[in-house]
Parts: structure tokens; sequence; C-alpha cells
């Protein structure tokens, strides 16, 4: 069989592996359920509109002009905007608690010792 036709039937036969797996990860549109009592939508079509904003443009409507003003003004703007809506504040680090380097090696290099703030 000569390669051009392997490499054509290769091509094929991926196109409809690949074409048959997001078939079957398609959700129908069916009702809400609650799991855990918890509601939980499965259909895009039960989504709400949904406008997100502007990356080039600051939260006071002026325009982002420059790597500074990104860098000082508007990555910080979306980066509390990921904070407050999506993953949430990492919290601070707990009084009284420290940890010592015993060795430079990543595992098991930190020991823990409630009591000695630092």
């Amino acid at each position: 069989m000569p390669f051009r036709r392997k490499c054509a039937i290769a091509a094929l036969v991926s196109t409809v592996m690949l074409c048959s797996g997001a078939a079957s990860g398609q959700v129908t549109d069916k009702p809400a359920e609650a799991i855990a009592g918890i509601p939980v939508n499965y259909s895009e079509a039960q989504v709400g509109n949904c406008t997100l904003p502007d990356p080039l443009v600051l939260w006071n409507g002026q325009p982002v002009r420059d790597a500074k003003a990104w860098n000082n003004k508007r990555r910080p703007e979306m980066v509390k905007l990921a904070e407050e809506n999506q993953y949430g504040r990492t919290p601070g680090r707990p009084p009284g608690v420290s940890f010592d380097v015993r060795s430079p090696r990543r595992t098991n290099g930190a020991r823990f010792r409630p009591g000695h703030g630092g």
C-alpha cells in the first residue's frame, strides 16, 4: 500500500474518532438538576447573557494606551476581577506558624512548628 494512501486512511480514521468523541461529549438540553441540593446546569441554552469587560479599557473608562498603563493599572484590575469572581483570594499567613528549611531537597524540606512566628 503506498505511503500517501496510508496517510490518507490514518487522517480519515483520526478525523472520525475525533468527531465521534466530540459528539458523544455533547450534552443535550435537559432540565436543570440538583446535586446535593445545589442546582446544576448542563445546557448552554440555559445560560444567561454575559458581557465580558473590555481588557483594554480601565474601570474609569479611559483606554489602555501603553504597556506601562497595562502593567500598573489594567492588569491589577483584571486580577482583582478574577479574584472576586472566579478564583477567590489566597488567605494570609496564619499567626504563629513558621517553616524551617531542613534540607535543600524539594521534598520533606520544610517542617511545621506551631507557635514560632516568623
